[in-house]
């Protein structure tokens, strides 16, 4: 009897134990890349440990092509040098001309220039009238040339004016949060959540509840629910400093080089299908400002929140 009851105990114990690895679990992973703090999570039965590395892998190549000041394609750029450029980078300049002509210009990948000006917005420093003129013509998106190569195949980016240079840090993280899913869905993941420093991504059958953080207060304004799409944001809460009671943060307008004023935009919040193109027109809809902002989400039927 006792002999069959332990038989009976360990037959239970590995019923349980296989329905324990059967069922869908989530797992999620973090990692620094591209400045901020990027998450991947998943839900399978097993950890897919080499789809989230394959993910991560991609994420942390776009950052090493679209880092401004470095080795990479864009790098090069900036420096004047001549760059054969990869599909990633290619892709993400058009997408960013693109979302130009969309915004009129609020949103311009050219605005490197003012950006450096400003210092990166890591100093109390503010620009000079004088200064933000001389840097203003070298601002305008509409100035890069994207040419065929010496090779006949892969293109180039050349500038119609001298000192240009590319800044994508308004859209290349929604880009590389969109090619993380790519890369899990290849893998066979089914449902899960890319976010690259709040520029969130989803996919699957599974509903995601996400939080809009309050650009004044500690925690969210509004929670929203996600389901195969994209949401990102764009804040004066992020690099900012106050001086003389203005707040003077990172968002430029390329058409001013001024930051966007507190009474324009505070907040802006884009719900669409990728994470690029949320990240892209969130930055330019915050520059137009309520107004001009809402009437341009009607016009494209989009989702967004203005405050």
């Amino acid at each position: 009897m006792r002999k069959t009851s332990w038989i009976i105990g360990i037959f239970i114990v590995v019923i349980l134990t296989a329905l324990y690895y059967l069922r869908e679990q989530e797992f999620s992973e973090s990692r620094r890349i591209m400045g901020t703090e990027c998450t991947i999570k998943v839900y399978a039965r097993i950890k897919p440990t080499n789809a989230i590395d394959k993910a991560f892998s991609v994420m942390e190549k776009i950052d090493s092509l679209a880092y401004v000041e470095g080795t990479g394609d864009i790098g090069r750029i900036n420096r004047g040098e001549g760059v054969i450029l990869s599909d990633e980078v290619i892709e993400i300049i058009k997408q960013g001309i693109r979302i130009g002509n969309i915004t009129n210009g609020a949103f311009d990948i050219t605005i490197r220039p003012l950006v450096k000006l400003w210092k990166g917005f890591k100093k109390e420093y503010i620009p000079t009238e004088e200064e933000i003129k001389k840097v203003l013509p070298l601002v305008n998106y509409k100035n890069i040339k994207i040419e065929t190569g010496s090779t006949g195949f892969q293109p180039v980016v050349k500038f119609k004016r001298d000192n240009m240079q590319i800044d994508l840090s308004g859209i290349a993280k929604g880009y590389a949060a969109d090619k993380a899913v790519e890369v899990l869905k290849k893998e066979g993941i089914k449902k899960g959540l890319v976010n690259a420093g709040g520029d969130i991504r989803v996919f699957g059958d599974r509903v995601f509840n996400i939080g809009i953080k309050d650009p004044r207060k500690t925690g969210v304004i509004k929670t929203i629910k996600l389901k195969n799409q994209a949401v990102a944001s764009s804040g004066d809460y992020e690099k900012y400093f106050i001086k003389d009671g203005v707040r003077y943060h990172h968002i430029l307008d390329p058409r001013t080089g001024y930051p966007i004023p507190t009474s324009r935009s505070m907040s802006v919040t884009i719900i669409v299908k990728t994470a690029m193109e949320a990240d892209g027109l969130a930055t330019g809809i915050f520059v137009l400002g309520k107004e001009k902002g809402s009437a341009l989400l009607d016009s494209l039927g989009l989702e967004g929140f203005i405050y």
